[in-house]
Formats: C-alpha cells, structure tokens, sequence
C-alpha cells in the first residue's frame, strides 16, 4: 500500500490562523511551509519557520502553515475546542465527518458538523474532514472574539 503524500493546508485555513493569532513559539521549528501572502505560493524549507529566512526580499511577507495536527492542538489547548473525525460506512458509502466539542467556558455544548443525511457534508478522505473541522473551529473563535470585542 502506497501512502499518500501530506497535503498542507489551504491559504485561507493559514490565513485565518494567522489572523486570529495562531503563535506556538516553541513549535515553530515542526513548521516547514510557508505562504507567500502575495501570491499565495507555497514554499518549504526543511530548518523549520523563521519568517526572515523565508522573505529573501524583506518586502515579501509570509505566513507560516502550520500542519492540521499542530492547529488542532491550538484550538484544543488555547480555545478549548476539540475536533475529532469519525469513519462512517453507510448507504451512501464510506465517508467520514468532523465533531467539535466545546470543552470549556459559557458554551459548552457539542455540536456535529456533518448530518449524515446530507451528503454534502461527508467527507471521502479523513484529511479533508479535518481541515474542515479546523475552519469551523477557527470560526467559532473569530465569532467569540469579536462578540467579546463588542462587551468592551
């Protein structure tokens, strides 16, 4: 069986990281991808992030691409929300669906994101599910955040 190559994330998933404020300082050295903002090229350097290694000219500004695994420990530790992938294999054949969990604060709930009866929310590849699952996060910070900004 051959495996796959990893599929990094997309340029809007890195740049709604970055923008919500995406920092783990002492894992940057496990991110080897980087986006030029620009142009939305992708580059790799195998040494890890260091955004003035990247920007050969200064006036190129990059964001670091973190890997789904790195995001979802993010979104668990620092925001609470847990995202897990489930297999299905059903009528409409093997798919699989993201779940996130609130594990903590004033909207502790959970909540499933992909209704088994609406195809188009399976998804056929694990990956793609958990990307998935990751903006969905990301959105529920963004909507926290700026509910809080409007309190203050």
């Amino acid at each position: 069986m051959k495996l796959l190559p990893i599929k990094q994330i997309s340029f809007q998933t890195a740049l709604l990281a970055k923008n919500l404020g995406f920092t783990i300082e002492e894992l940057l050295d496990k991110i080897h991808y980087v986006y030029n903002i620009k142009n939305k090229i992708l580059y790799h350097n195998e040494y890890g992030y260091n955004p003035k290694i990247f920007s050969l000219n200064p006036r190129i500004e990059t964001i670091a691409v973190p890997s789904k695994e790195l995001l979802n420990k993010w979104l668990r530790d620092i925001h609470n929300i847990l995202i897990t992938i489930e297999y299905w294999n059903g009528a409409c054949g093997p798919h699989y669906h993201y779940k996130l969990t609130i594990l903590k604060g004033p909207y502790k709930r959970t909540e499933i994101y992909g209704n088994l009866i609406k195809i188009n929310k399976n998804f056929d590849a694990y990956e793609k599910a958990m990307e998935q699952g990751i903006k969905k996060g990301m959105e529920i910070v963004k909507r926290e955040n700026s509910r809080n900004n409007l309190k203050h």
